[in-house]
């Protein structure tokens, strides 16, 4: 079983409230219809792909430094 550092815990864990947020401000903006939406929305896909891997390379990084 792995055990996780808890900067890792709090880093992931603030990584998905972060993907919750920018999810709901992209929902607002599109229905509030701002010139802004279509920016947001990729700002959101972007994030949910570059935030998971930003937090995976992290923990193979700090796996990688405590051998």
């Amino acid at each position: 079983m792995k055990k996780y550092t808890k900067l890792q815990r709090r880093l992931a864990l603030a990584g998905a409230v972060f993907l919750v947020l920018l999810y709901i401000l992209a929902l607002a903006f599109a229905l509030s219809d701002s010139p802004l939406a279509p920016r947001i929305i990729a700002a959101a896909i972007f994030c949910t792909v570059a935030i998971p891997a930003f937090l995976y390379a992290f923990i193979l990084v700090t796996r990688m430094l405590k051998k």
